[in-house]
Formats: structure tokens, sequence, C-alpha cells
């Protein structure tokens, strides 16, 4: 027996047969609507969802042959199942219905039993038929997808068309889709956002957003108005996307209406289908981006060295001549410039071999008890006469009987150079640096707490995550001024993390940075 509840159209010009079959079918909680004659009956059809038409053949303007050769006509119902009535003796009518493409028919007067069976195995073909459309329609949606998803490797477009599915399927209103780096979001595609609101978000703002979440199935809950996205939302749905066990995606979605299990599904499917392009072309950007920069990297390792080299040229030059009042004149003028020329090429080398033993994990620590403060004392005294020259201002805070830590002293020499050095650079003529030591405030027993803040040009948002990749420098017409190879930071934070530490930052653009980084206290 079919229980589901089908809508049973009834035609017939007989009030009293109309009402007697609504009150039987009805009974069974089958919806039903009726029509009088066939033009009423096909302006039904084509208003409302039809499971199953009961028509009369014997009507008049249009009878039955016309309406069913019109249903049978038309692609929106031809195949909604359709049983006639007929009289018992007329099957000559009932014939041509069949060959014009009825389901069965009933006999007049109507059997109770016969009619049920008629109607439920029509409903049951229905229903099967149905579903095999259903099946056949959404395995064209699949083959689309995969299709539009093979078809390129940037990044955007595939979170574009990933975003895109999504939201169809599911009628939401607005969505993200991005990376997950630790607590953040970082954007790839947004939809249905004001450009404003289209940035990074931090997880923590997405809440509900839990260990469960990124890594089962699609999941969703009610949402709060202040937390949405746009005003009608209602629900949240977080979907993870994961390649190889490893979640590294995550689609947010806001709809109005709580999402049903099928969505839910198709969503498991589509972070499925959608995780190989997005992997792909995510490792594509990096691999082009890494191509960029190393192509940037080398015309700027071959300007650093075409500089001072230009430098040697001309001084080696200047010996040559023969006047040697001038050469004695300008001589410690000669060496002090031959002298930085040299320390920047030879900082240059140590930055290469640096990367080159980092990436082949052949760097080599000598880790020893350390005093923090005898080595800030030492790199600051290298900086004086650099300070001097901007009239920029030092001030130092050190925490009195700071334990000692446990390092390499000459990497922590680097460490702080590179740091301190960043902060000159990057400060104004007469600007503020400031050089803090302290016990970690979430580990005071363990760690020393390290800073360097200046109230310099700062960093944009945009390139402050980027700041510790390689070769990388902020296309700022200030920053490019200034020389450096963006390796520097890259470095630092790899001899940090190697000797247990950990480093960050602060920043904002035009008001200056501080970085952080810990170093642990030697143990006894």
């Amino acid at each position: 027996m079919f229980k589901e509840q089908a809508t049973i159209l009834i035609v017939d010009d007989n009030p009293d047969l109309l009402s007697i079959l609504q009150e039987r079918i009805e009974q069974r909680d089958h919806k039903t609507l009726t029509a009088v004659n066939g033009r009423q009956a096909l302006a039904i059809l084509q208003k409302e969802i039809i499971h199953l038409v009961i028509l009369d053949i014997m009507m008049p303007e249009m009878d039955g042959f016309d309406v069913l050769e019109r249903i049978k006509a038309n692609p929106t119902c031809r195949h909604i199942p359709v049983l006639v009535m007929s009289a018992l003796h007329d099957l000559d009518s009932v014939v041509k219905c069949i060959k014009l493409g009825a389901e069965d028919h009933l006999p007049k007067p109507i059997n109770n039993a016969l009619l049920w069976a008629r109607i439920n195995a029509s409903l049951v073909k229905k229903r099967l038929y149905d579903q095999e459309q259903a099946q056949m329609k959404m395995a064209a949606i699949w083959e689309q997808i995969d299709c539009e998803l093979n078809s390129t490797l940037d990044l955007t477009e595939a979170s574009q068309i990933t975003l895109k599915w999504a939201m169809s399927q599911t009628k939401s209103a607005t969505g993200i889709i991005g990376a997950i780096a630790e607590s953040t979001l970082e954007l790839w595609y947004a939809a249905g956002l004001p450009e404003s609101n289209q940035t990074d978000f931090s997880l923590l703002t997405l809440a509900p957003v839990n260990e469960f979440t990124l890594n089962g199935r699609p999941q969703q809950w009610p949402l709060d108005a202040e937390k949405s996205h746009f005003a009608e939302a209602g629900y949240r749905t977080f979907v993870p996307i994961s390649r190889d066990d490893t979640k590294f995606a995550l689609m947010v979605l806001d709809s109005n209406e709580r999402l049903e299990d099928w969505c839910l599904d198709f969503l498991s499917r589509l972070s499925n289908h959608a995780a190989i392009a997005l992997n792909n072309a995510h490792l594509h950007e990096k691999v082009q981006a890494a191509n960029i920069a190393k192509s940037n990297f080398v015309a700027l390792v071959s300007h650093e060295l075409k500089a001072p080299l230009s430098v040697f040229r001309l001084y080696a030059g200047l010996l040559n001549r023969n006047d040697t009042s001038r050469l004695i004149e300008k001589k410690d003028d000669y060496i002090r410039i031959l002298d930085l020329t040299t320390q920047r090429m030879i900082n240059l080398v140590a930055e290469l071999d640096d990367i080159s033993r980092i990436e082949i994990g052949n760097l080599q620590l000598a880790l020893t008890a350390v005093s923090l403060h005898e080595v800030i004392d030492e790199v600051l005294h290298t900086f004086a006469h650099q300070v001097k020259e901007k009239e920029q201002h030092i001030s130092v805070d050190l925490v009195p009987s700071l334990p000692l830590i446990w390092a390499d002293r000459q990497r922590l020499v680097q460490i702080l150079t590179n740091l301190i050095s960043n902060a000159c650079k990057y400060t104004q003529a007469g600007g503020q640096i400031t050089v803090c030591t302290r016990r970690k405030p979430d580990d005071p027993e363990s760690f020393a707490q390290i800073y360097v803040q200046d109230n310099g040009m700062g960093i944009e948002k945009a390139d402050q995550k980027k700041i510790f990749t390689q070769f990388f420098r902020a296309d700022s017409v200030q920053t490019q001024k200034i020389s450096g190879t963006g390796l520097g930071l890259n470095i630092t934070r790899q001899l940090v993390e190697l000797q247990n530490g950990q480093i960050w930052f602060e920043s904002e653009a035009g008001h200056g940075t501080t970085f952080y980084f810990t170093m642990p206290f030697a143990t006894e």
C-alpha cells in the first residue's frame, strides 16, 4: 500500500460521483482536487503538483479522450498517471484511452477494493518514476559539478563554483569559503556579503565552531541575529572540506530556514567532490606564488650583489689613480663605505646559507644557558651608530634577575639583530624603539618573553598573514625604498621555533609594530 500523502485530481461532470470518490480518497489521508470539466482540469494541472488523475471519459465540451491527449502532450504533466472511468461494457473506449497513455481504467460503478488497487499501483509506479528521474537529474548535476571543478586550477574560480552549487541547492542567502589557518578562516570567496565584509574571519566569530564541526559532517545551528551576515538568517551551516583526512578548508552558509537532511547529504558529497579541486587549486596557487617570489628573489639578489660590486669597482678605479693626496684625505670615508658594502654581501650570503640549511634540516644549534640581558646589550651596542644617524631613541625595559635561557647564543643574537634592524629601518628619523623582557604571562616559570616595539610605518592588514613567508616584501612605495631580501623574518621565525619558542606580532599601519618571541628558561 502507498502510505505517503498524494494529491489526486478527480475529473467528472457528475457531482455525486465526485463527492463519493473525494470522501473515499480523503479517508486514506490523501489530498483531493476536483474538476467538473476538461478545461478546469487542465488549468489545475498547470498550477498544482498532481500525483494522479482519475478521469471520466464521457464529459460535455471536452471529453476524456481530448483531456488525456492534452495531458500526455504536455511535457510538464505527461508522466502523471491517469486512471480513466468508463461503463463496464465500453471496452473500445478503454482500449483507446490505454493507447493514448492512460495507466489503467476503473469500470463504473466504482468498486472500492479495485479503486484502491488501481490507485496504489499507480502511485507506486509514479513514485518509482519520480525517484528515477530525481536520480538521473542528480547524476547530471554531479557530472556538471565535476566538469566545472575539473576545468580550472584557479582557486577563486573553484571556490566560486563550489559556493554557487552549495547555495543554489540549499537556498542559502550568503556563503563564505576559505582556508583554515589556526583560528582564522582565510577567505577565498564570498557570496551575498557586502564588499566591506569580505575579509578573513576569526573562527570564534563564526561560532559555534569546534573540532567536531570541523572534522565531521556538515552541521547547523540556530543563529543569533547579531552574528548573522544578513537580516533574515536563522541558521548557520558549517561544511568542513578535507583531503587525506586533513581538514584544510571550511564553507559556511547562512539561511533563513533549517536545512533538510537531503541538503546536508548534498553538502557532504559536494565537499568531497570539491576537496580535490580546491586542494589542487590551493597547491597551484602556492606553487605560482613561490615561483613568482623566487623570480623576484633572483632579481633582488642580483640587485643586492650588483650594488656592492659596483662600489668595489668604483673604489678600485680610484685606487688606480695617482691622486695620492685625495686618497689620504678621503681614506676614512672610503674604508667605512667598503666595510658597510662588504658586510651587506656577507649578510646576504649568510641568509642564503641559513635558508638552505633550514630547508634540508642541517642547521646545527649549540644550545646552552645564556644571559638574555647580556645578549641584548651586545646587540644594541652594534646599532648605536645607526640609531644615532637617524636620531632615533631606544629604550630598554629589562626585568631584573631574569633566569638564564636555554638557547643558541649566536642564533639568539641573530634573532634580536633581525628584529631590531627592522625596527630601525622601518621607523622614521626621530622615532622610538623599545626592547623589553619579562616572564611569559601565561607560563612565567618556563619561558621568557621578549618584545621589540617601534612607532614606525607598521604593516598593512593585507600583508600581515604573509609577513613570515619566504621572499615576501610589502609592495608599498616606502617599503620598496628600503633594502632587504624578504628572508630575515622567515629565518627569524624558524630560528625561534627550532629553539622551542614562539614568535608573533601586533601591528597597525602608520602606527608601528611590536614583535614578540619566547625562549625557554634553562633548567638546572
